[in-house]
């Protein structure tokens, strides 16, 4: 269910494993391979070429694409979200304006939780960053 919504608002979309499942598709086998693809698509580019920058390259490419020619493409892109603290990546409507809407999909209680808990994991490495950032400043004076 796709919603309207000014630009930079959120949009409910539906959970892809539901509509994994009213085609027929057993759920948690779906979510299985969805999680190996993830976490294991950047090896298999490696594997394949030698490096990744390729994906990379690829990938930056088609955003730029989708903004210059104002496509309104639904691409998972990173973007800050005031709701976790930190930039996270969500399927999102690209224009011109880069992030004109993020398409949030309905989550489960253990999904947000999950969410919530890799946002976390972002903040942590942002803080640790920072925190870094200020050590390695020399004293003042």
């Amino acid at each position: 269910m796709l919603g309207g919504g000014k630009a930079g608002k959120s949009l409910a979309i539906d959970r892809v494993l539901d509509l994994f499942a009213r085609r027929g598709d057993d759920a948690t086998e779906v979510k299985e391979r969805i999680r190996e693809t993830v976490t294991y698509s950047n090896i298999s580019i490696i594997e394949g070429i030698g490096a990744s920058q390729y994906g990379i390259g690829a990938v930056t490419a088609r955003v730029a694409e989708a903004i210059v020619r104002d496509e309104h493409a639904i691409l998972p892109v990173a973007s800050h979200h005031d709701e976790y603290g930190t930039t996270i990546s969500l399927p999102s409507v690209i224009g011109r304006l880069g992030v004109e809407r993020v398409m949030c999909p309905e989550l489960t209680d253990d999904e947000r939780a999950e969410l919530e808990e890799s946002a976390q994991v972002l903040r942590d490495a942002a803080q640790t960053a920072l925190d870094s950032l200020n050590d390695s400043r020399p004293a003042p004076g």
